[in-house]
């Protein structure tokens, strides 16, 4: 093997945070962002053409607290929430909303904060 392949610009890279490209720290409000890092992935998503994002444990904001616009893309809370590279966020919906799966074509309503019953139902 001859060590690693060249870049190409087809290439994407998803890069964790805590741990692979910044140290683990002991607590994590210890993390220490080295100052080269904000350009560096600058640099890379320019040599990708964008394709760059950040999958991580916390919250989309704390690595924007870190990392500024360096890296538009983001997946945070493990997916839970996540930011396109054009800056639109993805988040579950606030508690007590709930989730209600939308119903199946001529099929029953999916039970939900209704009670199974949808929207206008009242049998």
């Amino acid at each position: 093997m001859s060590g690693l392949p060249q870049p190409r610009a087809d290439w994407a890279l998803f890069l964790d945070f805590d741990g692979s490209i910044v140290e683990i720290a002991p607590t994590p409000g210890a993390v220490r962002v080295p100052e080269s890092l904000a350009p560096l992935l600058r640099a890379l998503r320019a040599a990708l053409g964008g394709a760059v994002a950040i999958v991580t444990g916390r919250p989309v904001a704390e690595i924007d607290g870190f990392l500024g616009d360096a890296v538009p893309a983001v997946a945070g809370l493990h997916g839970l929430e996540r930011r396109g590279a054009d800056g639109a966020l993805v988040r579950p919906p606030a508690p007590g909303e709930g989730f209600r799966p939308p119903p199946a074509p001529g099929g029953p309503v999916a039970p939900g904060p209704t009670g199974g019953k949808g929207a206008g139902q009242t049998k």
